[in-house]
């Protein structure tokens, strides 16, 4: 709720030039502080930013809108552009199919590299996300997959994917592993981490991060029991692990080193 308040005392600065309450202070607990709405900047504002930032600015927390009301208040839907369908391609949807197909632990770096990759390179997947999380929850779910893979499938593009039928959407949100009643949505990150130029940003430097990430006692290897040990993976069987290995180790040693982890 803190954070929703501040976004609040942002937006009031950016369309006046001035914090709201005046000299009461922007404590959200002062009980003098009275929200207006009277220097003459606000005559030219929209009843809208005037509702979304009143609500932002609530004091009584049970009143004060949420994220999620937020990013669906008229104001946002009114100026905040979305990206066009036409940037939705063929290779996406096969790129979000396969990185579910993964294992654990190769999701998991993909994971980590995503979150060390800048803005240019993460531009491009989180314009996508953006327009495809129709409902603005931070994630992306089967049916606005369907529902804009629908739309895009009928532009003049000739990267456009095909039409999307349920079962092979259920083929693209079903954890590996799972039976198809446990679906599960697409975080931002790991959205990014499907979709961001494998070949071009998956170099040495970024491997290395990532692989030190694991290999706990810097021996140059990752052992099952590092795998194990570490957070970055999740609670995994016993089972699990020993497969996840096995999928990797080329040479037989029991343990995956630095030539094997950029191999996969």
């Amino acid at each position: 709720a803190c954070d929703l308040w501040s976004c609040g005392v942002m937006l009031y600065w950016l369309v006046s030039q001035q914090f709201p309450f005046g000299k009461a202070g922007l404590a959200e607990d002062s009980g003098k502080a009275k929200l207006t709405f009277t220097s003459p900047v606000w005559v030219d504002s929209s009843q809208d930013a005037v509702s979304m930032i009143s609500a932002l600015l609530s004091r009584d927390v049970s009143f004060r809108m949420n994220a999620k009301q937020a990013l669906q208040h008229v104001w946002i839907q009114k100026l905040a552009a979305k990206p066009p369908v036409e940037i939705l391609e063929q290779r996406h949807i096969d790129s979000l199919q396969n990185y579910r197909s993964l294992n654990k632990f190769k999701r998991a770096c993909l994971n980590m590299t995503a979150c060390m990759l800048g803005e240019q390179d993460v531009g491009p997947s989180r314009r996508l996300f953006n327009a495809l999380d129709v409902d603005g929850d931070g994630l992306l779910s089967m049916d606005e997959l369907v529902q804009m893979v629908q739309k895009a499938a009928l532009t003049a593009m000739k990267t456009r994917p095909k039409s999307l039928q349920k079962k092979e959407a259920e083929k693209i949100f079903k954890e590996k592993g799972q039976t198809i009643s446990h679906m599960k949505a697409f975080t931002y990150t790991e959205f990014v981490a499907a979709t961001f130029n494998r070949k071009r940003l998956l170099n040495e430097k970024v491997g290395r991060v990532v692989f030190n990430s694991f290999d706990k006692n810097g021996d140059g290897s990752i052992d099952l029991g590092e795998l194990a040990g570490g957070r970055l993976l999740g609670h995994l069987r016993a089972d699990e692990l020993a497969q996840t290995l096995q999928e990797l180790d080329q040479n037989g040693d029991a343990e995956i080193d630095f030539k094997e982890f950029m191999a996969m």
